[in-house]
């Protein structure tokens, strides 16, 4: 299971430690760490074929603080951290996906039909051809033409249907990952008793975790610089 907002969203080991009450005082700590492509040394290919080191800028801020809301009853702790974070990355220049530089699509992309074909493919004995879907290589027979449709003596597939039928699957209906829980873990989940809300020790957790691509600045001449925004926040209270 990922980690949440509390702890960065970070694959690492998280360790919390929570102490029984809070504190009267005030407490807290400010950070701040900070990337810059004039610190880092290049890479070793990058270096080799004369290309210059890639951008990265990252500024990565917050703050942690704890304190008393009503004296030795209420007290409450909260973080804050934020990352912005500007390097350049691979484009592709098709016009499709989210890391990509814009393109101008054509009328059937505009309507939802992708299609990726080039015009002509240069085979291994040099001869040039054209992909054509009613001519493919398979081993297994084909059940629908390039437009989808059933190809004749094909049905769609019943209970006395032979031969070859195409079949539809509920994904909603049915459980694509087999029969469910076993039933004596559900007995078992159904024994534990419901939390335990007592008058004199009441916690309240507050999480959230955004994480915001901006779209790439393109320049004439590329690579391609892409911002991105990282923020964490948090926010607990305890009542004793």
């Amino acid at each position: 299971m990922g980690a949440t907002a509390e702890e960065g969203r970070n694959s690492g080991a998280n360790v919390i430690v929570a102490t029984r009450g809070g504190t009267n005082s005030l407490h807290g700590t400010v950070f701040y760490y900070n990337r810059n492509t004039v610190y880092n040394a290049n890479e070793w290919f990058n270096n080799l074929s004369g290309q210059p080191r890639p951008d990265l800028k990252l500024n990565q801020y917050g703050f942690d603080v704890g304190g008393p809301l009503v004296k030795n009853k209420t007290f409450f702790f909260g973080s804050f951290q934020n990352n912005l974070i500007k390097q350049t990355e691979p484009i592709a220049a098709t016009g499709v996906g989210v890391f990509s530089a814009p393109g101008v699509y054509t009328a059937l992309a505009r309507s939802g039909m992708f299609r990726f074909v080039r015009g002509c493919i240069n085979l291994v004995n040099g001869t040039c051809s054209t992909a054509d879907p009613n001519n493919i290589t398979r081993n297994s027979p084909r059940l629908v033409d390039a437009s989808g449709n059933l190809l004749p003596g094909v049905a769609v597939c019943n209970g006395t249907t032979t031969g070859n039928c195409v079949d539809s699957y509920n994904i909603f209906a049915n459980d694509p990952s087999g029969v469910g829980a076993d039933a004596s873990v559900i007995a078992l989940i159904n024994q534990t008793p419901l939390p335990n809300r007592r008058a004199e020790h009441r916690r309240i957790h507050l999480e959230s975790a955004i994480q915001v691509h901006r779209p790439p600045l393109h320049g004439p001449r590329g690579p391609y610089l892409r911002p991105q925004r990282q923020c964490v926040r948090s926010l607990a209270a305890k009542h004793l």
